[in-house]
């Protein structure tokens, strides 16, 4: 830990938690180790390069802050009943998923092999149309729609959270 500091690896995890679009992002980036392992490095640097290689030739991805979407998930894992600015930010979260999905497969036509990690996004396209009005905005009504459907976004949001 002291080697840690000493080349000022905390400064660079706090610039780099300071990027993060949710706190549980942030929680993993200032919980990061540097990796003995050379084979390991060598992969990271690679999806490093390519990210930035697909950042250079198709934009920036549409990433946007998530920071409230945990209380959210876990209001809906006790089946509470949203507010309408909570509503939204599922809303957010959903046209999200789908946006970053377009810009991966647009990506795609790089030739980068990280566009491929797009494969594993699940657009939740369906609890999108029930919850979205026409204009991609939470709909009036929702708290009222399927809890069933909700439960489905809990699960997804879990996976993606557990994830590594």
């Amino acid at each position: 830990m002291k080697n840690y500091i000493t080349l000022e690896f905390d400064e660079i995890l706090k610039q780099l938690a300071d990027k993060a679009q949710s706190n549980i992002v942030k929680a993993r980036y200032l919980a990061l180790v540097p990796s003995l392992n050379e084979a390991e490095v060598i992969r990271r640097l690679d999806e490093t390069t390519q990210a930035k290689r697909i950042i250079e030739q198709i934009g920036t991805p549409p990433l946007p802050t998530m920071t409230d979407l945990q209380k959210v998930i876990d209001l809906i894992a006790i089946d509470a009943i949203l507010m309408p600015d909570q509503i939204a930010h599922v809303t957010s979260f959903l046209v999200s998923c789908r946006r970053i999905k377009a810009y991966l497969e647009k990506a795609k036509s790089t030739d980068i092999i990280i566009a491929w990690y797009g494969e594993s996004i699940n657009e939740l396209s369906e609890l999108e149309k029930e919850y979205c009005g026409k204009a991609g905005y939470a709909t009036t009504h929702a708290n009222t729609r399927s809890r069933s459907c909700l439960w489905k976004f809990y699960k997804a949001i879990r996976r993606c959270a557990t994830a590594k």
